[in-house]
Formats: C-alpha cells, sequence, structure tokens
C-alpha cells in the first residue's frame, strides 16, 4: 500500500506543478507555517522520486527540497491545493533543514484568480482526474 501511495504522491505534485508553475506562484505550507506567512521561493518541480518504496523526495529547485513517508494525498475540490500528510517529514534548502516526525507540506496557489482559473481550466484536467481517482479509492 505504501508503494501505492507514494506513486500517487509523486503523479499529484506532478499534476499540480504542471497545472499552475507556468503561470503562478506556487506557495507552500508546513504545520508551523503562520497563515500569513507561507513560503514563496518561487518552486519548480525538479525530480521526484519514490524512495524504497516508503517515501517521497521532490525536488523544488533552487536547493529546496521536500521529503515525506506519505499517508494522505488531498487535492481540494477547487484543484487550488494539494496536501501531502504523512511521516518523517524533512523541508531542507541550503540554509535550513525542518524536521517533523508527523505533519503534512501543502503547496497552493491564490485561488480564483484570473491565472490560476485560467490556468486550472486549461491544464488541470490529470489533476482533476486523479483526485477523483483519490476520492473513489477512499469509499
Amino acid at each position: 500500500m505504501n508503494r501505492e501511495l507514494c506513486e500517487i504522491s509523486r503523479t499529484a505534485l506532478i499534476y499540480f506543478f504542471e497545472t499552475y508553475s507556468e503561470s503562478t506562484v506556487i506557495y507552500l505550507e508546513l504545520p508551523d507555517t503562520p497563515n500569513w506567512k507561507a513560503l514563496d521561493n518561487y518552486f519548480y518541480l525538479g525530480d521526484v522520486q519514490v524512495i524504497d518504496d516508503t517515501s517521497v523526495r521532490a525536488d523544488l529547485g533552487y536547493s529546496w527540497s521536500v521529503s515525506l513517508t506519505p499517508s494522505k494525498v488531498e487535492i481540494g475540490s477547487d484543484l487550488f491545493d494539494l496536501t501531502i500528510s504523512g511521516t518523517d517529514l524533512h523541508l531542507e534548502s541550503s540554509t535550513i533543514h525542518r524536521v517533523y516526525r508527523e505533519g503534512w507540506v501543502r503547496f497552493f496557489v491564490i485561488p480564483n484568480t484570473d491565472i490560476t482559473n485560467a490556468a486550472r481550466d486549461a491544464h488541470g484536467t490529470n489533476l482533476r482526474e486523479l483526485q477523483s481517482e483519490i476520492s473513489d479509492g477512499e469509499d
């Protein structure tokens, strides 16, 4: 089951960044990020790897990476956010290394702007299909 969750996490990250990264800033939040202070480092998605069938590691560019052992993947109903929950969560860059025994990482874009609506409508088909598959799997 964990290999499957890793693959879903990997695919969700790819689809989310394919949908939005060309047109808008993608923000990142962690459990201890204040609501008003999401990280917006102009992340882009480099390589996303499944490691030992148990964890996912995503290169976010500019020396940033996130890794975790996923337990749940959620795509917001409006497709403007992606949350991956799990254990052994690491956010790393050349200057920081945050570690969470349990936690979540949330990627999101500013909802309902002309730009994000257009990006979702033009490029969100794969993300919407994956969202449906995830929802069907929870039933």
